[in-house]
């Protein structure tokens, strides 16, 4: 092939080849480099979904417990005293009731189903209208003796008895810590196990559920007062983890194992006839009909009433429409005043 001919075949070949080159690579001559291809985005770490807690749910709290922690349930008489306190074990209570005793001094009834405190105390004697709910939760009650007066209705209406001076003394104990009698303890295993041995035939009864439950308000009463007495003050406080802490004459009441203040979901006022009615000064209260009620339900507050037609039948609350109201979960207090006792409270509406 002569020169002439290969330069009219290799030469438009050549210059095509350049021009790829240059294209390629971004940089031969006046072409223009080529933008890099974009890197791909990286992928976002794994985000882990919210644990589901799968455990059962307290009838009584609706919070979460342990299956293998429930058993009957077990109603446990608190002392409140101001040489009681702090008290040990109703911060881990389903539900707690307070009323007056003697004397203007109020008594705790804590209820326990699927927590089991390895401490509650200190502990006291049995009132007849403690026994009547105990009765209504058919629970184990426990307490330390009492009068004639206030042990009768424990046989007379079939409560399982957990008594400390007459037929339990192996489930409580003494704490070196505080004087007589405000030093006696027990905890719920023994307790129960108290229970199984002194009632082997006995088939406790599961508690029944008695409320639906619903979210916290939006906008949350700040506190609501119960003013027993001038030494017996009740006061809960709205506190930013969306419960209420409980104070009583001012000062944040706080177990004493733990040293943890008492957060309440739902307080529900429940107004009763109250009378003196014994020569040691006992009171006689009317917890079996109806009477009116107040209710400070996940930072909701509203009136209402409650109502127990007979001995064996649960006291239900109901709102003003007379439909049965449902709580928010976390623990409930029941407090039981006399009529006409002062009750005040900030923020309103259901």
């Amino acid at each position: 092939m002569s020169s002439a001919v290969k330069r009219a075949v290799l030469g438009p070949l050549l210059a095509a080849l350049i021009a790829a080159l240059a294209t390629g690579c971004g940089g031969f001559g006046t072409g223009r480099p080529q933008e890099p291809a974009p890197s791909p985005a990286p992928s976002p770490p794994p985000t882990s979904a919210e644990p589901v807690d799968s455990r059962p749910k307290s009838p009584i709290s609706g919070l979460p417990y342990d299956a293998d922690k429930a058993g009957p349930l077990v109603a446990v008489m608190v002392e409140n005293h101001s040489d009681a306190r702090p008290q040990s074990g109703l911060i881990g209570a389903d539900l707690v009731y307070e009323a007056l005793a003697e004397g203007g001094i109020t008594r705790f009834m804590a209820l326990y189903f699927g927590n089991l405190p390895k401490v509650v105390g200190p502990i006291r004697s049995a009132r007849p209208y403690y026994v009547l709910l105990a009765h209504e939760w058919d629970a184990i009650y426990a307490h330390a003796g009492g009068d004639p007066k206030d042990r009768d209705p424990i046989k007379q209406w079939g409560v399982a008895d957990a008594d400390e001076i007459y037929n339990a003394g192996e489930a409580f104990w003494r704490s070196n810590e505080r004087k007589m009698p405000h030093n006696l303890y027990a905890s719920i295993t023994s307790l129960r196990d108290h229970a199984s041995r002194a009632y082997p035939r006995r088939k406790f009864a599961a508690p029944a559920r008695r409320w639906e439950f619903i979210p916290w308000a939006e906008k949350s009463a700040p506190q609501l007062t119960i003013r027993y007495a001038p030494d017996y003050e009740v006061t809960y406080k709205f506190n930013e983890e969306g419960t209420y802490s409980r104070y009583m004459n001012g000062k944040l009441h706080t177990d004493k194992e733990t040293q943890q203040p008492i957060r309440v979901s739902n307080v529900l006022v429940q107004y009763a006839a109250t009378r003196v009615a014994y020569p040691d000064g006992g009171l006689k209260m009317d917890l079996i009909g109806k009477g009116d009620a107040l209710f400070l339900i996940g930072g909701r507050v509203s009136k209402g009433t409650w109502q127990k037609d007979d001995l064996a039948s649960a006291t239900r609350f109901l709102d003003e429409g007379g439909r049965p109201i449902a709580l928010t979960a976390g623990q409930t207090w029941i407090q039981i005043v006399p009529t006409g006792t002062k009750v005040t409270y900030e923020g309103a509406g259901s």
